[in-house]
C-alpha cells in the first residue's frame, strides 16, 4: 500500500486554469515524481491513501480540477484553513462532514453518516476526475473525500495522522488490510 501525504499547493496550469491567486506551489520535482507514482499505483491497483495534497493531486492526475482558493472562489464556504500544527479536533476550525452511503469510506467507518475532521487546506476538489466518486462533503458543499470506483484509491482532505480518534485508526487499518490482500494476490 501507499500513502501520498500532504504537501504544498498544486499549480492551476496542471488542471488547465489560469491562476486566480498567489499560491505556495509544491516543488516541481515532487509533483513530477508523484504523478509518475500515481500512474504506477493505478496500473497495479495498489491500495493508496491520499491525504490533503495527495487527494487533490490524484484528482488532478485523473483529469479533475481544484478550487485554487476556497475563500476566493467559494466565499460562502466555512474557513477550511487552520494554522499549521493546530489540526486537532479540539481546534475551533474542526468541522463536520457528511459521508456518502454505500462508499468504501462509509464501509471503513462502519456506515457512520457524520464525522468531525480537522481542516488545514485552502485548495479543494472542484470537479472530480475520471473514475472517481465523492465519498464525503462538508456542510458548505466542499468535497472532503473521494475514492476510485475500482477500489485502488481513497482520498481524504483532512489529516488523520494529526487526530487521535477511532476513525483515524479505522482508515489506516483499512489501508494496511487492503495492502495485505494485494500482497497475497501478487
Amino acid at each position: 500500500g501507499m500513502i501520498i501525504p500532504g504537501g504544498d499547493d498544486i499549480p492551476s496550469n496542471m488542471f488547465g486554469e489560469e491562476p486566480v491567486c498567489k499560491i505556495k506551489p509544491e516543488k516541481e520535482q515532487r509533483l513530477q515524481h508523484d504523478l509518475w507514482l500515481i500512474q504506477k499505483l493505478r496500473e497495479r491497483a495498489i491500495p493508496t491513501l491520499g491525504i490533503c495534497y495527495g487527494m487533490q493531486l490524484v484528482n488532478v492526475a485523473l483529469g479533475g480540477t481544484l478550487y485554487q482558493d476556497i475563500r476566493l472562489q467559494q466565499p460562502q464556504a466555512i474557513n477550511h484553513l487552520q494554522k499549521q500544527g493546530a489540526a486537532s479536533l479540539t481546534n475551533s476550525i474542526a468541522h463536520s462532514i457528511t459521508i456518502t452511503s454505500s462508499t468504501t469510506l462509509a464501509s471503513i467507518l462502519n456506515n457512520r453518516e457524520k464525522l468531525m475532521v480537522n481542516s488545514t487546506h485552502h485548495q479543494a476538489v472542484k470537479d472530480v476526475g475520471e473514475g472517481l466518486i465523492i465519498s464525503a462533503v462538508a456542510h458548505d458543499g466542499i468535497i472532503e473525500a473521494i475514492e476510485s470506483m475500482d477500489g485502488w484509491f481513497l482520498g481524504i482532505q483532512w489529516h488523520p495522522e494529526k487526530m487521535n480518534d477511532e476513525s483515524s485508526g479505522q482508515i489506516f487499518s483499512y489501508l494496511v488490510a487492503a495492502a495485505q490482500v494485494q500482497g497475497v494476490k501478487e
